[in-house]
């Protein structure tokens, strides 16, 4: 009946979601609109250029492209300066919108040339063709115009308007936030907070020039999979209880098995790809530490990272030189000793991780967590280098073990012993310093306050943040007494992080997430993955002070390294490798909490671990036989005699007799110098071998040299 209770409930609810459906579009598209860049200059945004190069010259035929523009009602304003050489006519532009003339202009003065953008092509592709131009100089032929200063966009209503079918496209992304977003406020703001929802998310979405949808999946799902998160902690009725446990035989037998598991992992095949090199960063330090054994002084005249590392590995070597377990020259064995120091580094990071998820929850979520750090395959790569993050791991682990202590038997005095490794942790890597705040958390956690009162904790605390600097110059102390050198490496390794690696990545052109998409999906797998963020979700709701001390964690680690824009290749990934371990824990109070019966969590934790382990034990296969030796028998056996060879690093690739082959090696300054057909051709050269770096380099990130890229892979298609 249509008078009846239930035939009105069921209508206010559909018209409740159709109107909450028709305002997530509405505000889909306004969040499109305001947020779609109206001002663009070719030094800032020079992606949406081609043929303008970063000083403005509009070269013949160059082009502005703007994506998912309406076909009308837009408009776009070019600021076009008149000044040309000496004794050039005023520049004579034409201009072409999908491929039909729509404007004539002589620049005989600084102007502003409006355009109106109707037309049916996507992208709006916007042609500029210069009949007078003339030639840059005669290193520089490029055919020229004038000078473009900038790019206005706008409608008749204000701000761009977006192509219909985008809107569409991007609104159930909007819609699904906005469902889950429902359910988590008071039914008297779930309206408002549909508005704010929708209209924030296609701000974001246009404020990177209206990314393409695929783009928005990483960002969608994280968001998507913390709110659900959040509604599996709305309903969940468990007790945050404390746990009290002794070690059963079992639970040591499993433990056993964990470590062993994640020994075999770090420690076999530790010495692949010797004696080549192999990772980039692994011969800036061999040289630092022969440099101290060399001059019998332990200054490393290197300081684009802290020390420790580098004294860890040199006492390593000597040690097991001196034990006769490693022959030969010192130096021949350094790589493999300072891989040990960090196999070894996270190996203990395993059972760090265990003994922190036992004090903090229980056993077997100390256990967990520990199985899930054993098998994470970005944790085992970066546990088989001599490079600082492992060992970076493993002393914030060791600074959280005594804030926890602190916290669970309510004694500020661990906080000394916190402050003490979290000194350690800033001399194995400069971003360690953020092991700083780690006794400050545990002060606060002590507590149960933002703020202390007690004046034994703030003494305590005090005593810590006294001991990080300690610590750090202990550790590293030439960064004093050689303080000229430290200061310009510091600088160097500075400007680094702040303007990228060869070209910087911004957090955001990838919405904060380039570090989750590249990094943590590929390193901990997919199922782990989800868990992560269903994981945050229910910590965040349910505001359990142990879980609360895990994300803040997370966090404190993630966002700068996904802030810095030094992120290209070679291994970004390790970047993140700090969060490893408390993402493990997260998931593993998580799991315990939602997952009922003893046997139950045993089964669905295998096959939590069952992804990552697979590809874990399928990377540490391929560690031998070394893929450049495969590559040079391939060549023997395959080959013409006295080929020629063209190689672009000589010192990441295969060792190639030159008896047999006709080798020619890339320049190291400008190595892409010589990537041309022609001239490879006339110089003689029959094949390319190009390494794997390249293509990370080149074709894996989402910045990179385009003109190199085009390069290779016009040598590629020819």
């Amino acid at each position: 009946m249509k008078n009846s209770p239930e035939f009105q409930v069921r209508r206010d609810i559909y018209r409740r979601i159709l109107l909450s459906v028709f305002i997530g579009v509405v505000a889909t598209a306004l969040g499109l609109s305001f947020g779609y860049p109206t001002t663009l200059t070719p030094e800032k945004d020079y992606r949406t250029f081609s043929g303008i190069a970063r000083d403005g010259w509009i070269e013949n035929g160059a082009t502005i492209s703007l994506p998912r523009l309406f076909s009308r009602g837009n408009r776009m304003a070019l600021d076009i300066g008149k000044w040309r050489p000496a004794g050039q006519p005023p520049a004579e532009l034409s201009f072409l919108l999908c491929g039909k003339e729509i404007a004539r202009h002589i620049i005989v003065e600084d102007k502003t040339v409006e355009l109106f953008l109707t037309g049916d092509c996507q992208p709006r592709v916007v042609e500029m063709r210069v009949l007078n131009p003339f030639i840059a100089s005669p290193t520089d032929q490029r055919e020229l115009g004038a000078q473009l200063r900038k790019v206005e966009l706008s409608s008749r209503l204000g701000p761009p308007l977006i192509t219909p079918d985008y809107i569409f496209a991007v609104a159930p992304f909007v819609l699904v936030l906005m469902l889950l977003t429902i359910g988590l406020v008071p039914i008297s703001y779930s309206l408002p907070s549909v508005l704010a929802v929708a209209t924030c998310a296609g701000w974001l979405i246009a404020t990177t020039h209206i990314a393409p949808t695929a783009k928005l999946f990483y960002p969608w799902i994280v968001v998507v999979t913390s709110l659900f998160g959040m509604h599996v902690a709305k309903g969940y009725r468990g007790k945050e209880e404390e746990v009290a446990e002794n070690c059963s035989a079992t639970s040591l037998l499993a433990l056993a098995i964990i470590l062993g598991v994640g020994g075999y992992l770090r420690f076999v095949n530790l010495d692949f790809g010797l004696p080549m090199n192999y990772h980039p960063d692994e011969v800036p330090k061999v040289n630092a530490i022969m440099r101290m054994y060399a001059t019998g002084t332990l200054n490393p005249q290197y300081f684009l990272h802290p020390t420790l590392l580098l004294y860890s590995a040199y006492g390593m070597n000597t040690l097991l030189h001196g034990m006769s377990i490693f022959d030969g020259e010192f130096q021949s064995t350094l790589v493999l000793a300072g891989r040990l120091v960090s196999a070894s580094a996270g190996f203990l990071s395993i059972f760090l991780v265990y003994k922190i998820g036992k004090l903090l929850f229980s056993i077997r979520e100390g256990l967990f967590a520990a199985a899930l750090l054993a098998v994470f395959p970005l944790h085992v790569t970066c546990s088989r280098y001599l490079k600082e993050d492992s060992l970076l791991t493993f002393f914030v682990l060791l600074s959280f073990l005594f804030t926890a202590l602190a916290y669970k038997q309510k004694k500020p005095g661990w906080l000394i012993l916190s402050g003490l490794f979290a000194g350690c942790a800033s001399s194995v890597k400069y971003s360690g310093l953020l092991a700083a705040g780690i006794p400050c958390l545990g002060a606060m956690c002590v507590e149960r306050r933002w703020i202390p009162k007690s004046a034994s904790t703030y003494r305590y605390l005090a005593a810590a943040l006294i001991l990080v600097p300690i610590a750090f110059v202990v550790c590293s102390p030439y960064v004093v007494l050689d303080s000229p050198k430290f200061i310009k490496d510091f600088t160097v390794e500075q400007n680094h992080m702040s303007k990228g690696h060869y070209f910087a990545i911004t957090p955001w052109s990838q919405y904060w997430t380039y570090h989750i998409e590249r990094s943590l999906f590929n390193g901990i797998t997919s199922p782990p993955f989800f868990l992560t963020f269903l994981a945050i979700g229910f910590i965040a709701w349910r505001q359990y002070l142990p879980g609360l001390m895990i994300l803040s964690l997370i966090f404190a680690f993630y966002f700068p390294a996904e802030y810095v824009k030094a992120k290209p290749a070679p291994q970004p990934e390790r970047y993140i490798l700090p969060c490893l371990p408390f993402i493990a824990l997260a998931i593993s109070s998580f799991f315990s909490r939602i997952v009922p019966g003893r046997l139950t969590f045993l089964f669905l934790s295998v096959i939590v671990l069952l992804s990552p382990a697979l590809r874990s034990f399928q990377l540490h296969s391929e560690l031998v036989p070394d893929t450049r030796l495969q590559m040079a028998r391939w060549m023997e056996e395959n080959l013409p005699q006295r080929a020629k060879v063209y190689i672009d690093h000589k010192r990441y690739s295969p060792e190639l007799s030159e008896e047999r082959f006709e080798i020619t090696y890339a320049p190291r300054a400008a190595i892409h110098k010589d990537l041309d057909l022609e001239l490879l051709t006339g110089e003689g050269q029959e094949y390319l071998l190009l390494s794997s770096l390249w293509y990370d380099r080149y074709f894996s990130q989402p910045r990179t040299d385009e003109a190199v890229k085009k390069k290779i892979e016009y040598i590629l298609e020819h």
